[in-house]
This record gives C-alpha cells, sequence and structure tokens, in this order.
C-alpha cells in the first residue's frame, strides 16, 4: 500500500461472505480537515476489506494524518452527508473528516488548486527514450567495469548522459538479507515513486514493496530525496509493510556540528521527523550482519555522511553479543496512590457502607481503608477518572473517564462493584461524542444513570445501564452546566443545575425529556453550584456568590414547581459542598475560602446558622463533604481543592488524612539510605514521603522544578522556576541556605558520585556547576558552561569528569556531552556509548534506542526515565501518560516491553527507589503520584 497505509489482512466474513473472488480495485481519495479551507488534503488509497476493516480503524489512521484534536470520528460528503460504511466512499472523491459531529460547509480544496493554478509546467530538459521507460536492469559485470570512474567517484552508468538520468544502487531484500541485486535506476522515470518501490522488490523476490530505508532506518519517500539527501548512499533496503516500520520523512541537518546524528523525534509533532542515530538499524536483524557485505572483521564499515557539506565519517560499531529482546521478568503492580483529583468534578469523595473512601486518582478509583491504612485500586481505565457517583444500598459504583487522542480511549461510563472491583457494564463507548463527562448520578433505584457530557450543548443522557440502552437524551442549551442530580423520590425525574441554570427532566413515553425550568431569582441568579435535597422534599442550593438558597414545594402534585423560602449569605464565594446528616443539620463548605470555613445550618429553623469550623491555614477551600458513618462525635471528611483530604469535626481540629501536590509534580528523587522518597510541585512545596505516609511538607519561594539529594542524605537541593537553589535538611525540611545560581528555571539537579559537586541545568541551556561542602551543607561557585538550549536532563559519569544531557528546543530533543573539568561542551556525543553513568535518567543513548523505535509502538515521544541501580531494568514515561517498563539495555526496535498508564497528562517523572523494590511516577495537573511494586512477572 503506498505513503505507508497499514496494511490490515482478512475482510470480515459476515460482511464479505459470499463475496466475489476478483481482484478490487482500490479507490484513492482525499479527505480534508474539517473547519480548514486551507487543508491541502489527504490522498489515502483504500480497498475495503483489505486496508481498512472498518470506517474506525480508517478514522484512527486519519487521526494520525490531520492532528485532529481529540482524533478524527466523523466523515463527510462535501455537502455535508456523513459517510457511515467504506462501502459509501467513492473512487476519485473528496470528503471531509471531523472530530465532533458539527460540519462546517466551506470551499474544501479550492485554496489549494488556486495555488497551483499558477505554477508553470516544466518539461523534461531532455526528451524521454525508449530505453530511459525501462526502471531497471541487472547491471552486466563488464559493462560496469568500463562505465565506472576512478576510484573514489561516484559509479555511472555509461549508458546514461548524467548522474540526474540514473545511478547504480544496491537494494536488500529486508526479511532475508541474502537476497541482493543491483540495479540501475532510472531517476526521470515518469513512473510515480510507488510503482518504482514495486518494480525494485520483483528485483529481490519481494512482492508488493512499499517502503525504502537506508541503513541506519531513515525512509525514502521520493526521488527528489533519493536524490539530494541520500545521494551519496549506495545501499537501500526494502519492505513490503507487514511489520510495523516507524517512517522517517526527511532528514534533519544540524548547522554547525555532527551533533544531529543524535537528534531523535519532535515534540510537537506527532510526525515522525527524525535523523536516527548511527548506532541504529531499525527492524535489521543484528544476528545477520556478519552476512554480505555490510560488515568487515565482524565490525560495521565507516559509513560516509553528508552535513551541509562537511562529509563525516560515522563511528564503527563495534561487536556486540545481542541483548535479550523478551519482557522484563518483573512486573509493575500499583501499590499506592497519593493525592485526589478534588479540583474537577462534583464531590469526588465519597464514603461507601464498608466505611471504606473512594476516591479518583489519575486513572485509578481508590478504596481506602482508613482503619488499616490499606488501598485497593480499579485500573480497568484508560483515561483520568473525571467524575464518580455512588448508590450506596447495592455498594455499585460508575466512575466516566475523558476520551484520548485515539478512538481506541473514548470516553465511556464504567459500572463495578465496589467488594470485587468487577466490571459490570460499559456505556457510553462510541456515543460519547467530546472529550469527557462533568457529572454522573444514580437514580434512587440504582436502575438509572444520569451523564452530563461536556459538550458544546452540555447534553444529559438517561441510560438503563443494565441493558446499555439510552432511554433519553436532551441538549441543556445553557452557557455551562455544573452537575445532575435525581429527585430523591422519582426515579426518572433529573436535576440539573449550573450558570443561571436551574431545571427539571422527565423521561416522557415518547422517549424525549422534558425540560421544567425553575427562572432563579435575587442572588439564586448567579452560577447553582450544588444541590441538596431535604427530607420534607425542600431543596438548598448553593451558589458561585456564596449563598445558600431555601426551595420549597409550590405544588403537591407537582415535583417539579419550588418557590423560594429564604437566601442567606454563608461563604466568601462559591458553596461546592453540602452534606445533609440524617436528624436535619446541614453542612456547608466554600472553595474560595482562604481558611476553609465550614458553616453547620438548621434545616427545621429554616437555614438558621448554629455552629462554624474552619480548616488548619494552607488546607484550601471545601470541594466536597461525606460523613464518617457511625460517627459518635460528628465526625466528617473534606475534601479540598488542594487536592487533599482532612478528617475532623466541629468539636476538634481537622488534621490531614489524604496528602498530595496541589499541581503537577515535577521532579522525584529518591533516599540513597532509607525507603523514602522527595517529591516537588508546582505548587511551590516539596514532601517527603516514607511509602504511604507524609513525613513533612514545606514550601518555597518558587515553583520547584527539580530535586538532587546528597550522597550523605543529610541535604535536599531543590531547583526553581527563578533560578534559585534552596538547600533542605533531609530529616525535618528546614531550610538550610539559598544561592542564586541565574535568572532562569533551573530543570534539572545532580549531585557528582563523590557528592563535591552540583550541577544544575538551566532553560536558558547553561550548565551551572557548583562546589559541594560540608557535607553538602554549603555550595561555592565553580563555574559555567554556555549552551545552547534548555537542559532536561543531566547524568554524571562514575569518574565525574563528563556529563551528558538532554536539551530540547520544543521541537527536538538532543544528546549532549560536557566536559567538567575544561567547562566546555565536547563536539559530538558519539563517545558516551562507551561510557558508564553513574545514575542514568537520560531519555536518549545507543542504549535506548528500543524506547523510541519500538515495533509495537506508534509515536512515543518520552519525557522522562531512570535505569533500576541494578541495570537490569530502565523504566519510562511519554507524553502521553504511560508507564513503560524495559530490560536494560534496549537498542534494538524488537525490544519488549511492559506498559501501564498513569494518567492523560504526560508522565514526567519516574523514579526506582532504593533497593529497586519500588518505582515511583508522577504526572497530570492533579499531581498524582503512583506508588507501584516491582513483583515477579505473573504473580
Amino acid at each position: 500500500m503506498v505513503g505507508g497505509l497499514p496494511n490490515i489482512g482478512g475482510m470480515d466474513g459476515d460482511r464479505y461472505r459470499g463475496m466475489s473472488s476478483r481482484v478490487r480495485k482500490a479507490r484513492m481519495i482525499t479527505f480534508y480537515k474539517n473547519g480548514d479551507p486551507f487543508h491541502s488534503g489527504t490522498k489515502v488509497s483504500i480497498t475495503p476489506g483489505k486496508d481498512f476493516k472498518s470506517l474506525e480503524n480508517l478514522c484512527d489512521f486519519l487521526t494520525q494524518r490531520t492532528k485532529i484534536p481529540h482524533g478524527a470520528r466523523f466523515i463527510f460528503t462535501l455537502n455535508g452527508k456523513r459517510v457511515y460504511d467504506l462501502e459509501e466512499l467513492q473512487d476519485g472523491q473528496s470528503y471531509v473528516v471531523s472530530g465532533s459531529r458539527n460540519f462546517q460547509e466551506l470551499a474544501y480544496g479550492q485554496a489549494a488548486r488556486m495555488r497551483t493554478a499558477h505554477t508553470a509546467y516544466r518539461p523534461n530538459a531532455v526528451p524521454l527514450r525508449e530505453d530511459d521507460l525501462r526502471l531497471l536492469r541487472p547491471v552486466d559485470q563488464q559493462k560496469k567495469k568500463s562505465s565506472e570512474v576512478s576510484s573514489g567517484s561516484q559509479s555511472l552508468p555509461a549508458s546514461l548522459p548524467g548522474s540526474r538520468e540514473g545511478r547504480v544502487i544496491t537494494v536488500v531484500n529486508r526479511k532475508d538479507q541474502n537476497i541482493h541485486n543491483r540495479v540501475l535506476l532510472n531517476m526521470r522515470t515518469p513512473q510515480p515513486f510507488e510503482e518504482v518501490l514495486v518494480d525494485l522488490g520483483q528485483a529481490i523476490k519481494m512482492k508488493h514493496a512499499k517502503r525504502m530505508f537506508t541503513l541506519w532506518g531513515q525512509e525514502v519517500r521520493s526521488f527528489s530525496q533519493l536524490r539530494k539527501d541520500y545521494g551519496e548512499i549506495e545501499t537501500f533496503y526494502l519492505d513490503n509493510g507487514d511489520t510495523r516500520i516507524r517512517p522517517v520523512s526527511k532528514v534533519i541537518k544540524s548547522s554547525k556540528s555532527v551533533e544531529s546524528l543524535e537528534t531523535v523525534p519532535r515534540l510537537r509533532s506527532t510526525k515522525s521527523v527524525r535523523l536516527l542515530r548511527y548506532d541504529s538499524v531499525p527492524n535489521l536483524d543484528e544476528n545477520k550482519w556478519g552476512k554480505g557485505d555490510f560488515t568487515q572483521n565482524g565490525i560495521a564499515k565507516p559509513i560516509r555522511r553528508k552535513i551541509n557539506g562537511i562529509k563525516t565519517d560515522s563511528q564503527e560499531l563495534s561487536r556486540w553479543s545481542p541483548p535479550n529482546y523478551s519482557r522484563p521478568e518483573k512486573e509493575l503492580k500499583l501499590e499506592w496512590a497519593h493525592g485526589i483529583r478534588s479540583q474537577e468534578g462534583i464531590g469526588n469523595l465519597h464514603v461507601l457502607p464498608s466505611r471504606e473512601l473512594l476516591y479518583p486518582v489519575a486513572t485509578v478509583a481508590v478504596i481506602y481503608d482508613r482503619q488499616n491504612n490499606r488501598q485497593r485500586h480499579f485500573t480497568n481505565h484508560t483515561e483520568d477518572i473525571q467524575c464518580i457517583t455512588v448508590h450506596n444500598e447495592y455498594e455499585i459504583i460508575a466512575t466516566g473517564q475523558g476520551a484520548g487522542p485515539t478512538n481506541a480511549s473514548q470516553a465511556h461510563v464504567l459500572i463495578w462493584r465496589a467488594d470485587s472491583l468487577q466490571t459490570i457494564a460499559e456505556v457510553g463507548s462510541g456515543q460519547i461524542e467530546s472529550s469527557g463527562l462533568f457529572d454522573l448520578a444514580f437514580s434512587p433505584e440504582g436502575s438509572l444513570l444520569a451523564m452530563l457530557e461536556a459538550s458544546e450543548d452540555h447534553e444529559l443522557w438517561l441510560w438503563d445501564w443494565q441493558n446499555d440502552s439510552v432511554l433519553g437524551r436532551a441538549s441543556t442549551q445553557s452557557e455551562e452546566v455544573k452537575g445532575v442530580t435525581f429527585h430523591p423520590s422519582e426515579e426518572d425525574l433529573v436535576v440539573t443545575f449550573g450558570t443561571q441554570h436551574l431545571a427539571f427532566w422527565k423521561r416522557g413515553r415518547d422517549g424525549f425529556l422534558d425540560k421544567r425550568s425553575i427562572n432563579p431569582t435575587g442572588q439564586s441568579a448567579k452560577t447553582v453550584t450544588c444541590v441538596q435535597f431535604l427530607p420534607d422534599g425542600s431543596m438548598v442550593t448553593g451558589d458561585s456568590g456564596g449563598y445558600l438558597t431555601l426551595w420549597s414545594p409550590g405544588d403537591d402534585d407537582d415535583p417539579c414547581t419550588f418557590i423560594i423560602v429564604k437566601e442567606v449569605k454563608g461563604h466568601e464565594r462559591d458553596v461546592r459542598g453540602l452534606l445533609l446528616l440524617p436528624e436535619g443539620t446541614l453542612f456547608s463548605g466554600g472553595s474560595g475560602d482562604r481558611e476553609g470555613h465550614i458553616k453547620v445550618w438548621s434545616t427545621t429553623n429554616k437555614l438558621t446558622r448554629v455552629a462554624a469550623t474552619n480548616l488548619p491555614r494552607g488546607a484550601g477551600g471545601v470541594e466536597a463533604l461525606c460523613m464518617q458513618y457511625p460517627s459518635p462525635d460528628g465526625t466528617f471528611y473534606v475534601a479540598t481543592n488542594r487536592n487533599q483530604v482532612y478528617e475532623g469535626s466541629t468539636q476538634r481540629k481537622f488534621r490531614p488524612l489524604i496528602c498530595g501536590h496541589a499541581r503537577g509534580v515535577k521532579a522525584v528523587t529518591s533516599d540513597p539510605k532509607g525507603d523514602g522518597f522527595y517529591t516537588g510541585g508546582e505548587d511551590k512545596s516539596v514532601c517527603k514521603w516514607h511509602f504511604h505516609i507524609l513525613e513533612w511538607r514545606v514550601s518555597v519561594e518558587a515553583e520547584c522544578l527539580s530535586l538532587a539529594i546528597h550522597n550523605e542524605a543529610l541535604v535536599v537541593a531543590v531547583g526553581m522556576s527563578n533560578g534559585h537553589v534552596t538547600l533542605l535538611n533531609s530529616q525535618n525540611g528546614l531550610i538550610v541556605s539559598t544561592v542564586t545560581m541565574t535568572n532562569s528555571a533551573l530543570n534539572a539537579l545532580t549531585y557528582s558520585p563523590d557528592g563535591e559537586m552540583l550541577a544544575a541545568g538551566g532553560q536558558d541551556g547553561n550548565m551551572y556547576i557548583y562546589q559541594s561542602r560540608d557535607h553538602g551543607y554549603v555550595l561555592r561557585k565553580g563555574g559555567t558552561i554556555k549552551g545552547r538550549q534548555p537542559i532536561l536532563s543531566i547524568d554524571w559519569s562514575f569518574d565525574g569528569k563528563q556529563l551528558q544531557t538532554v536539551t530540547s528546543d520544543n521541537e527536538f530533543q538532543e544528546l549532549v556531552l560536557w566536559d567538567v573539568h575544561n567547562l566546555e561542551r565536547q563536539g559530538s556525543p558519539r563517545g558516551t556509548k562507551d561510557l558508564e553513568w553513574y545514575d542514568l535518567t537520560s531519555t536518549l543513548g545507543h542504549n535506548l534506542l528500543g524506547m523510541w523505535e519500538n515495533e509495537d509502538l506508534r509515536e512515543v515521544v518520552n519525557l522522562t526515565s531512570h535505569r533500576a541501580s541494578s541495570k537490569q531494568l530502565i523504566a519510562a514515561g511519554d507524553q502521553e501518560g504511560f508507564v513503560r517498563l524495559f530490560r536494560y539495555p534496549c537498542p534494538s526496535t524488537k525490544a519488549a516491553f511492559r506498559e501501564y498508564k498513569h494518567g492523560s497528562s504526560g508522565t514526567t517523572v519516574v523514579k526506582f527507589l532504593r533497593g529497586d523494590r519500588n518505582l515511583v511516577s508522577a504526572g497530570g495537573s492533579d499531581g498524582a503520584i503512583l506508588v507501584w511494586r516491582l513483583v515477579a512477572a505473573g504473580h
């Protein structure tokens, strides 16, 4: 198939049973991006049932090609008619691909035609000869000798007048490298390059050749690229596309040095635009290097390469024993999750009848046994859990996740049991068209599930979740709807609330949801943020102005009629939490309150305040309230907007129960002499953890971006966004001193193996070297090494003489080598292959190729990695929130791995703890920290 399309063999037997065995003609179809009149169009060759099994497979492919946010989900004709099946796609026609149902009628393709209309036609300089139409022919040895010029010059067939018309190349069968042939390639053939590859494949007994690669794995896509970028390369590999090979669309060239040999994938674009390193040979069998003409005495021949007109010899590949490419013998098992996703979602904290707490952390639903200090985890979601609800009578839980970047991870809801953690139903998959969900609610009897979609129309769904059927669906047509709940005595009466919105929805016999709006007046005309029904049928609402409003039923025969009885100012701003006790006492909490005020009201006396209490200073505002059952002293739980949970009552002080960072975690370091670890985040705080317990937390003057602990484990260095480094006492978190290194953010910190130097990498591209004295308590300036690009990670060599860093210009990552003693940046990092690194955190290197270029991965951009102290394993975290465990080293594209999902956002840090018994991963705006235990595979 042309252009790197997936080769999905086999047709659906039920769909194509009885079809004629004749060959089906491929259809060339152009797809335009919805809402983009300047999109040039993506041409795709489609043979239904062969290239793509279904329309969903085609949408997955178009997602990668068009970069539509949240993925390509709908295909329309140019007139706006939706396409539901591959058979509807016509050869030579154009279509519009979209991520939503909203088709925008524009003049698609017109802008591209206007541009090409002014392009002058350039005839061939030399008329084509009949012999030229033969693409290739074996080179006769006698002609070869007479046609070649003297040694050191380019081989040129004598039958061609110039090098632009033809060249002799060697093509190799990638699947059987013993099959190769020298052919004469006509560079002026009128045939498309795709047809050329098919003809070349016939010369090496390969049917339907689709791709051409250099020895380093770069894909050749056109005659122009073959002539300009690979003009000095004589040997190319052909592949028919049966195995997954990451395409490389162009050669990256350096303007000053050969350091671009270490350049790897784009960060902003999902396209694979890269130059693979000199030691990478993707999808070639390393055990066959001794065959053919590609090695000499067990060492790969030096390859001449041209970079900006300067010819250089790449480093020779020394003989090495093939590493183990199988999956690691260890696997990760989630042991503990720190934090809570309380800033987003309505009421993401619940208490189960078993007295366990339920809350979401990244992709995990945590059930916390507060009495025994144990956690159980529901890990069946593939993206972050956005909302959660419970039907306590049956201990049935519903959790809703957002949509991922591909159709494989769509927004949906899972219903599961709290006791067994077994999924009993899944609803909404493939039908929820937005990026996620706002809120969920069970009906009083638990048979129905209300779902509020995070779409432009804020659609309300009513599901019979046991039969996976939609009972009703309606657009709330509100500016922003905050949440949904059921009337406590009506099975099919739903309440929605939000910005100037408070409405009842009742399911009619025709399947539609009939809306009955309540017109808020007075202070309640603001955004309604929460709703609580009272035993007598009354209702209390909280709003964005801090007011509580008491509503009384206006008509005994109509449960949708309410009138305002009383309004009272309860909090500074948003009222986010309402908790009703059985005796009629109502608790309220405000998320805008600096001190976390909690008020107690008597509902029998029309919202008369009877008590008040405050959370500890710095706890944040209230997001959710839950009662502890049974609770003789009135103890309840409070979730705050700093992603923490407190336990207390109006009679006794609140103390933290569930701790976490209020914002994203950017740095993790392990205690070299203990079982703990340290974390630093964008919330300007540093924490010390002992597995499940927070030992101390300290606030610093700016966002924490990097951490390093001295070898004697007495001092922790904190690198911040303002360019300062603060030294903390590792035992109690007290600030020892603060040093100003630069005005730029410090993204990386690390101590030398002997603990006598501290290296700091800045956003300004400079490396700052400081001497560490008095057991790490004193820092003295040593020197500065000037750089060009922001530094992401730093590794010391064992002898302390060299550093390697990963730098980034927000487009490419690059491996750079530094000379510490001479305070200079070395010319090329190729020498790092023979160096041993003290604590490897680099994402690049010859031993890490399998983390990027892997047959089982697509478009990976690794943000972090860490090698275990045993040097047998390495963990990597990528921009899509995955955590992967590889064997170390992993220099091959065939390296197998174990994969886990941390969250929807990028995994910013992975770190092995002392003894390699645990791994910590962090990432996401909710500050989620997951502690994994390494166990034997299968146990």
